[in-house]
C-alpha cells in the first residue's frame, strides 16, 4: 500500500468515481450531480485511494450526529486483492473514529462475498436484512445490513 496516496476526493474526481462506479457499482451508480453533492456536504467524509495520480479506489459515507453510513465504497478490479480496499475502509474507520462517530452502517448485496469478507475482518457484524432489495440480472437478492461498533 505504500505506493497509493490515501487523500479526501474532490470535485474533479468524480468522472474517475463514475468510471469506478460504472465497472464495480453499474446497479448503484449515481449522476454527477449526486456525486457533488455528497462531496459538497458538511457531513460528507469520504476518501480515495490514489496510485500516482489515478483514482483506483474510493468511499464515501455521511455522518449524522454520533452514526455514519458508508455509501459506497469500490476498488478498481486491476487492484483486487493487494489490500487496497482494507487500507482505505480502514483509514475510513480512522476517519469516523475522530469525529466521535460511535457506530457505522451499510448494507451489502448478499452475493459480494468479497465485500462480506472485506466487512468482517474490520470488524463488521451482521444486524438485518432486507429481502429482495437489490435486483440483478440473477433475480432479487437480499441486502445484509452490518454495523460496527466504533
Amino acid at each position: 500500500m505504500n505506493r497509493y496516496r490515501v487523500a479526501a476526493l474532490a470535485a474533479s474526481d468524480i468522472p474517475a468515481i463514475g468510471v469506478l462506479e460504472t465497472c464495480c457499482l453499474p446497479h448503484e451508480a449515481w449522476s454527477e450531480s449526486q456525486l457533488l453533492a455528497h462531496l459538497q456536504h458538511p457531513d460528507t467524509l469520504n476518501m480515495g485511494v490514489y496510485d500516482q495520480d489515478r483514482l483506483i479506489a474510493f468511499a464515501i459515507s455521511r455522518v449524522v450526529l454520533d452514526e455514519v453510513e458508508l455509501y459506497q465504497i469500490a476498488t478498481h478490479p486491476a487492484y483486487a486483492g493487494q489490500g487496497v480496499a482494507s487500507q482505505l475502509l480502514s483509514s475510513m474507520v480512522t476517519r469516523w473514529r475522530s469525529q466521535h462517530c460511535t457506530v457505522a452502517l451499510l448494507e451489502v448485496n448478499a452475493s459480494n462475498v468479497a465485500a462480506l469478507r472485506l466487512y468482517a475482518k474490520i470488524g463488521f457484524v451482521e444486524n438485518g436484512r432486507r429481502r429482495g432489495y437489490y435486483q440483478t440480472e440473477a433475480g432479487k437478492q437480499d441486502a445484509v445490513l452490518m454495523q460496527l461498533s466504533i
